[in-house]
C-alpha cells in the first residue's frame, strides 16, 4: 500500500522534514527504511533535528533511526 521501500524512504524524508508526524508514523509502521538519504545525504532524523520538529525526532529515534548519523558535510542529528 505504501509502495516500494526506495518509495517509502523517500516520502518518509519529505514527511520528516516538513513535520507531518502521522506520516511518519504511519511510514514506521509500514517499515520504511530509517536510513534512506536525500541527495544532500541527509537521514530523516537529521532533516527532523534540522527543522526542529522534535516529535518526529523522538519518534523516528524510539523506531530505532541511527543517532550518529552523518550527512555528506559531516552534520550529525547533535549539531
Amino acid at each position: 500500500a505504501h509502495g516500494s521501500a526506495q518509495d517509502q524512504g523517500a516520502r518518509l524524508l519529505v514527511s520528516a522534514a516538513a513535520g507531518r508526524l502521522a506520516e511518519v508514523q504511519s511510514l514506521i509502521a509500514a517499515k520504511a527504511p530509517l536510513e534512506a538519504r536525500d541527495p544532500q545525504g541527509n537521514s530523516a532524523l537529521l532533516l527532523a533535528v534540522d527543522r526542529n520538529h522534535p516529535e518526529i525526532v523522538r519518534a523516528l529515534i524510539a523506531a530505532g533511526a541511527s543517532i550518529n548519523a552523518q550527512a555528506a558535510n559531516a552534520d550529525t542529528p547533535w549539531l
